[in-house]
């Protein structure tokens, strides 16, 4: 499966997270002022997406970056990242900057995840891992104690689960705060959403 890590122009709160994932990913993209992250990061990102409204003022000596101009209005530079990262064959995507800034961003950009989600498998880095699952089986890896909230997005989700602290068999998540800091009870634990979709966070600690 193809990966890519995409930088958006939120606060990275784990640079160091950064660069371990960008030595695993194929393509490291930056949303316009994302590559302001990727230079903090001491990171050199392959492209750069957007109306370059964002990106520093004096452009780095980056001879291997590209920069890819797209002035749609109709369109935030997360979503012609995606919409870019999808065209070019990639299939999982971490991002960073989701979270932070300006609250009716970070709502859009929460927002933007949702709607990728069933398109991309899409990561989110910022304070912990995020992920929105869709109907199916859902494997994941993880350590002995750590805290796993599993938290509604649709109205009601039913889901089974094994692994966890909690065990789930066949229930009703709904909106709200059921689901929330849960543990995991071994090295990987395994989640079965039946219908309807929830997140799975691992705060961090």
């Amino acid at each position: 499966m193809s990966e890519a890590l995409l930088l958006l122009n939120g606060p990275a709160q784990d640079k160091k997270t950064l660069r371990a994932i960008a030595k695993d990913v194929e393509l490291i993209a930056c949303a316009d002022g994302g590559l302001k992250v990727a230079l903090e990061a001491k990171l050199t990102p392959d492209i750069v997406i957007g109306d370059m409204d964002s990106r520093p003022k004096k452009l780095p000596k980056l001879p291997e970056t590209v920069y890819l101009c797209d002035f749609d209005e109709d369109r935030s530079d997360f979503e012609k990242s995606l919409e870019w990262l999808k065209g070019a064959g990639f299939e999982e995507i971490f991002i960073s900057g989701v979270r932070g800034g300006r609250v009716d961003h970070e709502r859009v950009n929460w927002s933007v995840v949702r709607a990728w989600s069933s398109k991309l498998e899409i990561t989110v880095i910022d304070g912990g891992i995020t992920r929105l699952l869709q109907p199916g089986h859902h494997r994941f890896p993880c350590s002995k104690g750590r805290t796993v909230s599993l938290v509604a997005d649709t109205t009601s989700a039913v889901v089974s689960t094994k692994g966890l602290h909690y065990q789930l068999k066949e229930e009703k998540i709904r909106l709200g705060s059921r689901g929330l800091s849960n543990q995991c009870l071994r090295k990987t634990y395994e989640i079965q959403v039946h219908s309807g979709r929830i997140w799975m966070v691992y705060p961090d600690r």
